[in-house]
């Protein structure tokens, strides 16, 4: 099994929005709090794989949710991803959704980080300072 082709990604859904001390502590579990280093946290990943009649080409659809606690916002964010596999070949134990979670998700999870610091970056208020 190989993936051949990263075919294209979009995304779906962007929801951002600053929030309140109260919605931030009903979001965050007390044991997320204590994991906490930079500030930042992601959470509430869903990965859901889909797979073609044919066993050619799969879908990724990714649901994420990122909280800057320290300025208080938060970012609700879907990606989908579309990749063209080979069946073919060598067997390394994992079924054909698990191969296609573990390699597709890892090159779909490279377009989250500069997503999410984008839209970070441009909304950030220490920015409003300059005018």
């Amino acid at each position: 099994m190989k993936l051949v082709g990263f075919n294209e990604h979009y995304i779906e859904k962007i929801d951002f929005s600053f929030i309140s001390q109260e919605e931030m502590d009903s979001i965050l579990k007390p044991e997320q709090v204590g994991d906490i280093q930079s500030g930042e946290i992601q959470i509430g990943e869903s990965v859901e794989v889909g797979i073609a009649e044919g066993l050619r080409n799969a879908k990724i659809t990714a649901e994420i949710r990122y909280i800057d606690i320290e300025d208080l916002r938060k970012i609700d964010l879907t990606i989908i991803g579309f990749f063209e596999i080979d069946n073919e070949g060598e067997e390394d134990g994992r079924t054909l959704t698990d191969f296609v979670y573990d390699e597709g998700w890892q090159l779909l999870n490279q377009y989250v980080k500069p997503t999410i610091s984008t839209i970070l970056h441009i909304s950030n208020t220490n920015n409003l300072d300059t005018f």
